[in-house]
């Protein structure tokens, strides 16, 4: 897996929609049973770039290039998409100084991050570091007994090129005329 973070951002709108992998069974009676291959839906994005600059284009490219088509995945960070606020990390006993974020999924976008401690407005950068891959926080000195250590954050989706193969030509057509689509790698 790629870390490389696509910085481009569409003139249009983003289309997003989802997959799902279900097996249905069918029974004489007609009784089904269903069962879920995926643990959650697969997104795909449809970007829209209506208005930029051959070199921008250009750029794209060489980005879908470096990718090798739908090979390689990449961070991108959707616009359309709320932060996560006010997520409890953990609560502190005083001794502690390393807090991982519940349910981290996905890349934190760097200096994104405002933590606090009681809700008691942001905490100062430099008493903690975040690793933005794994999403744990260490704090330079350990939060207090009962100090509720809480994060809000932007957030990469892991995503790859939805198309393994197109010219220049083809990616340019696609890139001016209709849009840019990306599969979420789960």
């Amino acid at each position: 897996m790629g870390t490389t973070v696509f910085t481009f951002q569409p003139t249009g709108p983003i289309e997003e929609s989802q997959e799902h992998r279900t097996i249905i069974t069918s029974f004489e009676s007609g009784k089904e049973v269903r069962t879920r291959k995926w643990t959650r839906p697969k997104k795909h994005y449809k970007l829209s770039f209506n208005s930029i600059s051959e070199a921008t284009a250009e750029q794209i490219f060489d980005f879908y290039t470096d990718r090798d088509g739908d090979f390689d995945s990449f961070y991108w960070n959707n616009s359309n998409e709320s932060p996560t606020a006010n997520i409890v990390v953990g609560t502190g006993d005083g001794s502690a100084t390393a807090y991982t974020i519940p349910r981290f999924r996905y890349p934190v976008v760097p200096n994104s991050e405002a933590i606090t401690l009681n809700s008691s407005g942001q905490t100062d950068p430099t008493n903690y570091s975040l690793n933005d891959t794994t999403g744990v926080i260490t704090f330079v000195s350990a939060p207090g007994n009962n100090v509720v250590v809480r994060i809000s954050h932007n957030f990469y989706r892991i995503v790859r090129f939805k198309e393994p193969n197109l010219s220049r030509e083809q990616f340019a057509f696609n890139l001016f005329n209709s849009e840019l689509e990306f599969i979420e790698v789960i």
